[in-house]
């Protein structure tokens, strides 16, 4: 088989995944097409798909599951969304899945809660984990209706220090609706944001005030046994990437969520230079390139994927690429550093 045929074959199973969790008629049958989720992505990863495709291949993938298992738990009046990583389309295998919801007026909290409970059971038994840290909407923080979640932006926009608030705007600026409809979150939290500036800067504080080359330097120089290129990289460009993509008022509601994307958008506009643009995005893309790699291989020996990369199974040249990446990203933090 050619390389063009044979990558052909490989998007041509996303989509046939992507079917099958649509069509689920049951539990059972959403299991075993969720099953075929991991499949797919060694498919893309074998002939040598981008990351940053497969990443969202994964995440429309787990967005469909997702839908699949809300409509087998039906509750009226309640609206998901999911976050994190699968709302930005760059989940890998190892990414677990976050909710949240908007209800109508009059709909019982608790009991939307016990929905989103019993959705996240079905969403485990096939394999896709629930947020650890509960940003679910099994828990009444994340089940809202839209004039309570509008409150709470306010309130947290006007006093970014308290509730958590960094934490809680950053991930509903990453939500995406789950199911057929495009709507976007009902609140605006970008517009949210440009009412007052002393939220936009805590989160540049909160992106820029660490820096990941030290915490990777001890790990590949073998002082600890694994690397985490997630916590040590990824999530530093991510949160660069969406708090430079805020600070751009003129950005349509339906544009991607994507880092690569918020990349672009903010150098288009000035927001984050195009050098540093160009240096986040490639370190992005390595990085990825060498979590997907392992997660396959892990895959591939019937093992669940993870990001604890073994220190002394690294090779010399993934040692080298995510040193660099990390150097790079602390550069860039650097000369964007808050006070």
């Amino acid at each position: 088989m050619s390389v063009s045929s044979a990558r052909a074959a490989a998007r041509s199973a996303v989509g046939a995944a992507y079917r099958r969790l649509a069509d689920a008629g049951d539990d059972d049958a959403l299991a075993a097409a969720c099953a075929d989720i991991a499949p797919v992505i060694v498919g893309l990863q074998d002939v040598r798909t981008s990351p940053i495709d497969v990443a969202a291949a994964h995440a429309d993938l787990v967005r469909a599951a997702t839908a699949r298992a809300v409509a087998l738990r039906p509750e009226p009046g309640v609206e998901w969304f999911v976050l994190g990583s699968v709302g930005r389309r760059e989940s890998l295998p190892s990414s677990d899945v976050e909710t949240a919801a908007v209800v109508a007026d009059g709909v019982e909290v608790g009991r939307v809660t016990a929905h989103g409970a019993a959705v996240h059971r079905l969403l485990d038994r096939c394999g896709l984990r629930p947020d650890p840290n509960h940003a679910l909407v099994s828990r009444r923080r994340f089940v809202r209706t839209a004039a309570d979640w509008s409150a709470a932006v306010e309130r947290w926009v006007s006093d970014p220090f308290d509730d958590r608030a960094v934490i809680m705007l950053s991930l509903l600026a990453d939500s995406t609706a789950v199911g057929t409809s495009a709507a976007p979150f009902p609140v605006d939290v970008r517009a949210a944001l440009s009412d007052d500036d002393r939220a936009r800067r805590l989160m540049g504080r909160e992106a820029t005030r660490e820096y990941p080359r030290l915490r990777l330097r001890d790990s590949l120089f073998r002082r600890v046994t694994t690397v985490d290129p997630k916590v040590t990289v990824i999530s530093a460009i991510v949160s660069i990437a969406r708090w430079v993509d805020l600070e751009s008022a003129d950005v349509p509601s339906d544009a991607g969520r994507s880092t690569p994307e918020r990349l672009s958008r903010a150098a288009a506009s000035g927001a984050l230079a195009d050098d540093d643009a160009r240096t986040l995005a490639h370190a992005f893309e390595q990085v990825q390139r060498i979590r997907l790699s392992y997660q396959v291989d892990r895959l591939r020996a019937s093992r669940p994927a993870d990001d604890l990369l073994p220190v002394a199974g690294t090779t010399p040249v993934t040692r080298s690429v995510l040193a660099s990446a990390a150097r790079e990203v602390t550069a860039v933090r650097r000369g964007l550093a808050m006070t």
